[in-house]
């Protein structure tokens, strides 16, 4: 399951208020549950999954951004789940999800030049392909302007 907030949006009736949705993505079925918090504080990320989790029931694994209120609810899960507590799991930072490649740009096999989304905003990226032994591509080392990067395997 990935969570990730959402906002701020604003209510018609409270205009200075500000709210927020935490929205929950299952990666098997692509079912989406959303919950409306106050803020992104902890207390409210606690009271939202602890919503969830009496209607959907407890998942097994939660992947979330690297956010700090998703670090607090990682660690305190033991403390409210016990031995049925789910595994958190953080993705990599932004800069680096930006970098992996989404396609080809090109129609032409032997080019490797890849559709990123750093295209989408203006930043160039530096793309090395490493074929396995059969000539198949089974790794590809992404790295922006700037120095960061990921490599990225391919199964």
């Amino acid at each position: 399951m990935l969570v990730d907030y959402t906002g701020p949006l604003f209510c018609v009736d409270y205009p200075c208020k500000k709210l927020y949705i935490l929205l929950f993505t299952c990666g098997v079925v692509r079912a989406v549950h959303l919950e409306l918090t106050n803020s992104m504080s902890y207390d409210d990320c606690l009271l939202a999954f602890r919503r969830f989790s009496a209607r959907r029931g407890l998942p097994s694994v939660i992947y979330s951004d690297n956010a700090k209120t998703f670090i607090s609810m990682s660690k305190q899960m033991h403390q409210f789940f016990g031995t049925l507590a789910p595994q958190w799991k953080f993705v990599v930072p932004h800069a680096c999800a930006n970098s992996r490649p989404l396609t080809f740009a090109t129609d032409d096999p032997n080019s490797v030049s890849l559709l990123t989304p750093h295209f989408l905003i203006g930043r160039t990226v530096i793309v090395e392909l490493f074929p396995g032994k059969n000539g198949i591509i089974r790794s590809v080392k992404v790295k922006t302007a700037k120095g960061v990067g990921a490599q990225i395997s391919c199964a």
